[in-house]
């Protein structure tokens, strides 16, 4: 079992943590690589052992890297306008996040 959670947990960043969260609704609006959003509706309802899929973004990518990979986080708290999860897999990028982390996100991020 992973370590326990936090009382206050944040919304990376790419300044302070090198990783960040695609707006899933904002990109599939400006057609940034996103082509599917589940309705808004699924999304909130989300819930502990619920799998969410998320696009993660890096602040400094390597040349042959895109930037952007979408993996998967079992949710482990889960409200309306949050939830916190787990990282499920490994990136296949060199990236400042790894299975296991912590990850916070909003329903606008899912895109599965």
């Amino acid at each position: 079992m992973g370590a326990p959670l936090p009382s206050r947990p944040r919304f990376a960043t790419l300044a302070r943590d090198g990783w960040s969260l695609v707006d899933a609704e904002r990109a599939y609006r400006v057609r940034d690589g996103v082509y599917w959003v589940p309705p808004v509706e699924e999304r909130r309802r989300l819930r502990p052992g619920m799998l969410a899929r998320l696009l993660f973004v890096w602040a400094e990518p390597a040349a042959d890297d895109p930037g952007r990979e979408r993996m998967w986080v079992e949710v482990e708290r889960a409200g309306d306008d949050a939830f916190l999860g787990r990282l499920l897999n490994e990136p296949a990028a060199d990236a400042p996040i790894g299975e296991g982390a912590l990850v916070r996100a909003r329903p606008a991020h899912v895109v599965d």
